[in-house]
Parts: structure tokens; sequence; C-alpha cells
């Protein structure tokens, strides 16, 4: 008997963008926002909106469910607002430091600028391929600097 393939029934034109979609999707970068605010999420998805080769996943903490997260989904670069620290700067910043694929990915980190949090500045610049920018922030000035750091990753 002659196997008739899996076209139940679908046009071809479906089948074809469904293709093509999962194709953009495993081409795609990603960027995981990781900040408290579904706000922040939102607005950041505007953003990124104009590159649309940026797939683009938000998270409200940094904690260790986000090491069974990236065995899942391949990660490209981290955005992190300051705000997830909270209490826990320490605690995170060695999780960001010790864990390999989270230690080797761009990071950039949204901060306010206060002279009391100048130490965690100066430890979160530290961190391997690490960007401070501290808000407010001029948003075509974060795109080239999150476009800059999509190229460096590029060529590694």
């Amino acid at each position: 008997m002659e196997s008739q393939g899996c076209n139940v029934g679908l046009p071809s034109s479906f089948l074809f963008g469904i293709v093509k979609c999962m194709k953009h999707m495993i081409q795609a970068r990603h960027i995981l926002l990781i900040d408290r605010s579904l706000l922040s999420h939102n607005l950041f998805r505007l953003l990124l909106a104009p590159f649309e080769e940026i797939h683009f996943l938000a998270r409200e903490k940094l904690d260790d469910n986000l090491t069974a997260f990236l065995e899942q989904q391949p990660l490209h670069m981290l955005i992190i607002n300051s705000n997830v620290f909270v209490n826990h700067f320490e605690e995170n910043l060695h999780h960001l430091r010790d864990h390999p694929q989270l230690a080797s990915l761009p990071k950039i980190f949204l901060c306010r600028e206060k002279a009391k949090e100048q130490i965690q500045y100066e430890m979160l610049s530290n961190l391997e391929n690490a960007k401070i920018v501290f808000r407010p922030f001029d948003l075509e000035t974060l795109r080239h600097i999150i476009q800059q750091a999509l190229e460096e990753r590029k060529t590694q």
C-alpha cells in the first residue's frame, strides 16, 4: 500500500506558511528580557519589532528555573532590568557568572544611576559580555547596542 503522506486536506500555501514560520523561528536570534514589569515586556516587544530576525521572550525572575528554560530554548542575548535583583544580588551575580551558558551570552543590564548602587554596576560590568545601560535611555541608542552585541555574537 502506498503512503499518502501527512497532508490532511490543508492547502499547500498554509503548510508552506507553517514551514516558513518554523524555519524563521529556528534561524531567529532569541533575546530574553528579565524584568518584573509586564508593561516593560510589552514595551520591549514593540522596541524589538523592527528587528525581523529577533524572537523576543520575557520572564519576570532570574531564578533557578532559568537553567531548565535554557535547556529547552536557545538564547542569543539577555536583557536584564536591575529590578529583578531585589534582595538577591550576590546570588544572581554568581548564577550569571558561573553558569556556562549564561556567562557566555551577551548581557545588557538596565540600571538606575544611583550612587549607592555604584558597586553593583561595577560588579555587573565585570561579567563576561556585559554592558550597562542607565535608565532613562534613548531607544535608538539601546537598539544600536542590541544590534552591535548580536553582530559581535555572530562573529564568535
